[in-house]
Formats: structure tokens, sequence, C-alpha cells
């Protein structure tokens, strides 16, 4: 089976208990795991519903492969989350293709979380370059604001200063001299 499933786009990991497997599954990440519904110690599966309940193998596609024809067996393998079932003794072909069909399902989606990752980190670049350029945007639209006010206050200071210098400059009052009519001009 190992030789039949080794690719070099993939390591096949084999074990034979069900708890072996888990303690795998618990250390790296599968985009397939094929089942044996009969194993010692615990069945397929047992197996599978601790599988399901890992958060890493949540969603790991689980594939089941059996002697077993029961149609018992097989609704149970759904139930507990595979998502097929192939029977022994197995097609090498059909198992070679849907084995593939995973991979790429799994290469595809790593490649979606990096994309997603990616374009998390662009937008938060592209947001706090936003608001940088929205700062200085307020920035010099207060300016000419600032500059009017601050014109028109001087313009204030100015018309206050000129009343004010009125008032002060007023001429003092004119000196009277008094001639005696002696002095008048005739």
């Amino acid at each position: 089976m190992q030789e039949l499933l080794s690719g070099p786009d993939r390591e096949v990991v084999s074990v034979s208990f069900g708890k072996e497997a888990l303690r795998r599954i618990l250390k790296d990440d599968f985009a397939i795991i094929l089942l044996d519904v009969r194993m010692p110690e615990m069945d397929g599966f047992e197996t599978a519903l601790l599988i399901r309940k890992l958060k890493r193998s949540r969603d790991t596609p689980i594939v089941f492969l059996t002697g077993a024809v029961e149609d018992e067996s097989v609704s149970r393998g759904y139930e507990v989350g595979a998502v097929d079932y192939i029977l022994k003794p197995v097609d090498p072909d059909i198992l070679r293709s849907k084995v593939a069909v995973f991979v790429d399902l799994y290469g595809k989606k790593a490649e979606l979380r990096t994309q997603v990752i990616q374009r998390k980190t662009a937008e938060r670049e592209l947001s706090r370059v936003n608001e940088g350029l929205e700062a200085k945007i307020r920035e010099r639209t207060a300016e000419p604001d600032r500059r009017e006010r601050l014109a028109a206050q001087g313009s204030r200071n100015a018309q206050a200063g000129r009343r004010r210098s009125c008032t002060r400059r007023s001429r003092p009052p004119r000196r009277r001299t008094w001639r005696s009519p002696n002095s008048w001009p005739t």
C-alpha cells in the first residue's frame, strides 16, 4: 500500500493501531486519512470519531477501507465522518486517483490559506498607509483654515489697531496764542 500511494508530492505514513494514528495526527497535518474498519484495540469507527473531535484534523477527509460489505458498516462509516468507502480488494488505480484528488485539494487549500494570510497582511498595511494619508490630508486641509483664521484675526487686529491709533493719536490741543490787538495785521 505504501509503494502504491507514494509519490514526489506526498509522504505516506503507515500505522497499525488507532492510538498510534491519533498520536501522529496530533503531531502532523494530513491530506487524507485511510482507515481500515477492522483494526486491533480500537476499530476504524472509534478512531474516526476521535479524529473528528481533534481541532487539527476535524476537516481532514477520512476514507474507510474494508472487506465488509455490510450496509450497516457503510452507513456507520459515513455517520462518523467518512467521505468515502473503498471495498477490498482495492483497485490500485481507483485508490491512487482518489488519493491524488485529496492531495491536490489539500495543496490548493494550503495555497488558499497562504493567499488569505498575504491578503490580510496587505489589507492591514494598506489600512495603515491609508490612515497616515488621511491624517496628512486633515493636516493640510486644516492648514488653510488655520491660515484663514490667522489672516482674519490679523485683519481684525489691524483694524482694531487703527481704531486704537486714531484715538491715541488724536491731535494734541492747539496752542492758542493770544495776541494783543495791536499785533493783528492791519
